[in-house]
């Protein structure tokens, strides 16, 4: 199983402690291929594409939600 983690280098522009989840690209068990859009994250005014890093089912992180953190796992995939 891989994490789908959100990377801190997308914080090293900014001073925003946090971002959010703007959308969703995938359902609860779906499968995906390697490098297919999971989510798109805004952090300040920037949105950011959430990849997936490998092929697999994707699973929703048992205590995601609509904020994210650097390096927070937003979920998993099930190779």
């Amino acid at each position: 199983m891989s994490e789908v983690r959100i990377p801190e280098a997308l914080w090293r522009s900014t001073m925003a402690p946090c971002g959010q989840v703007r959308r969703w690209r995938v359902e609860d068990g779906e499968t995906v291929e390697a490098g297919a859009p999971l989510a798109d994250v805004v952090i300040e005014d920037a949105v950011h594409e959430i990849t997936a890093p490998i092929r697999g089912r994707f699973r929703f992180a048992p205590d995601h939600g609509p904020v994210v953190e650097p390096g927070g796992v937003i979920g998993y995939i099930e190779a």
